[in-house]
């Protein structure tokens, strides 16, 4: 970022600036509570302004002030800029949930450091949260902060964002009380939803004023449980191969264009008759529907 230089204020030259925040960046989490009390304002504020980016931290300010404050934040690791007070201020920012799935093994150590620093948890805070399906480990950050996040995780870790406004959530229901689960699935039914059974998965595609309506009113319950369906990851399980013949070439190159089956992992599904003897998890609901009906079975986590 080039150097602002101070000096006299020259005609039509801004009086007042503000300090624009772009991204969390690098920054640790720690720093928005010196930053609080810095500004002489609640760290919630600043939190929330910093997560929520691009979103304005402070503003009407003199331009020596704003310049000081400007090489600070960089030098902590947020991507600032400074503007004029009579430019138009930025929109507010579509937020987002944000879920993560460990892809590679090895990467879950590093997961539960990044999103330990990250967020400014424990680390058994972090494991428990990346352990606990769906996964959902941010809540209500702007998608700037989607992309910091995401770059710090880097490979090996799967980020799924969701705006919870516009989503669809699934609707799930413990073992309990029978006079408490019958309650629950009446309310269900006289909102008009229609329920597929009577414990587990009991309802799907709930919009999120729906969802939120039963899940305040059922919540102290312990048994429901509403999970946005954007976060749902599925095992795609090959069952079983049909006719005593080996796969002919055109059958292998289904499997491997279709849910990226190697080449040799059908052949010995075929030859030793093992079921189930391919998997492939996880993978997102809008994956897997072509491909079950295309053959196979799929199981939710």
């Amino acid at each position: 970022m080039a150097e602002m230089t101070q000096g006299t204020l020259h005609p039509g030259e801004a009086r007042h600036y503000r300090i624009l925040i772009k991204s969390v960046g690098s920054a640790p989490p720690a720093t928005a509570a010196a930053l609080a009390k810095g500004l002489g304002l609640p760290t919630a504020a600043v939190i929330s302004r910093l997560y929520r980016a691009p979103a304005i931290l402070v503003d009407q300010i003199d331009k020596p002030t704003a310049q000081q404050m400007l090489a600070l934040l960089s030098e902590i690791g947020y991507d600032a800029e400074l503007q004029p007070t009579s430019s138009a201020a930025p929109d507010l920012a579509p937020l987002y949930d944000v879920a993560i799935y460990i892809t590679e093994a090895r990467q879950l150590p590093h997961a539960v450091t990044t999103l330990a620093n990250f967020g400014g948890l424990s680390e058994a805070d972090a494991s428990n949260m990346i352990m606990s399906p769906p996964g959902v480990v941010l809540g209500s950050v702007s998608e700037a902060t989607v992309r910091a996040f995401a770059e710090q995780m880097g490979d090996g870790v799967a980020i799924v964002s969701s705006q919870p406004k516009t989503a669809h959530y699934h609707l799930f229901l413990a073992d309990g009380p029978s006079l408490v689960r019958t309650r629950i699935i009446e309310a269900i039914t006289e909102a008009g939803i229609p329920t597929i059974d009577d414990s587990g998965l009991i309802a799907t595609d709930l919009d999120h004023t729906t969802a939120q309506t039963l899940w305040q009113r059922y919540q102290a319950s312990g048994l429901l449980r509403i999970v946005n369906r954007d976060f749902l990851r599925f095992d795609l399980v090959l069952q079983e191969s049909q006719g005593s013949d080996d796969p002919t070439p055109q059958q292998l190159a289904a499997l491997e264009q279709l849910a990226g089956v190697p080449e040799n992992w059908p052949k010995r599904c075929f030859a030793h008759r093992r079921s189930p003897c391919w998997r492939r998890s996880p993978m997102p609901r809008s994956r897997t529907h072509g491909r079950i009906r295309r053959g196979g079975t799929v199981a939710a986590r």
